[in-house]
């Protein structure tokens, strides 16, 4: 194998692999501060001043680059990943423009998001006081009638 990583640079990033911090410095291995430096870069690892961790979503790249021991093969494997993940993939597109987060979040990947029926305005077109007052105006129309009708016809 070509490029072969250094013991030095695999200890440290199994150090990393068991949750330590690896602290760079001017007397670091040259090797170990490129990767560390490309790992970083990439996204796999935080930094704090002059201390990389590697995150634990992240666990899994870092081990296959343990197991690699060679970074070329890490880029190799890490491309044959994204086409394989971009091809097996189906683009999804989903239409979230009217729907509430408790709809978003209970939708799977093959279901469709219903729009939200939008109760407010439903609820102020037929509050309960505007059918009081709508009741009321019926009930007034027709004690009026009858109040009316009782005049014509009851003076008689």
């Amino acid at each position: 194998m070509k490029n072969m990583l250094s013991q030095e640079t695999i200890e440290n990033l199994n150090d990393m692999l068991d949750g330590d911090e690896f602290h760079l410095t001017k007397d670091s291995h040259r090797e170990t501060l490129e990767v560390t430096r490309k790992l970083y870069n990439l996204g796999f690892l935080t930094k704090e001043k002059h201390k990389y961790v590697v995150k634990f979503k992240n666990r899994k790249h870092l081990k296959r680059l343990v197991e690699l021991n060679s970074w070329k093969e890490f880029n190799n494997w890490l491309d044959h990943t994204d086409e394989e993940k971009k091809s097996s993939n189906s683009v999804i597109t989903n239409n979230i423009h009217n729907s509430s987060v408790g709809q978003i979040n209970q939708a799977s990947d093959n279901s469709l998001v219903n729009s939200p029926k939008n109760e407010t305005q439903k609820s102020l077109k037929k509050s309960w006081l505007y059918k009081l007052f709508l009741w009321v105006s019926i009930i007034g129309v027709i004690i009026g009638a009858i109040i009316g009708l009782y005049q014509i016809f009851g003076n008689k």
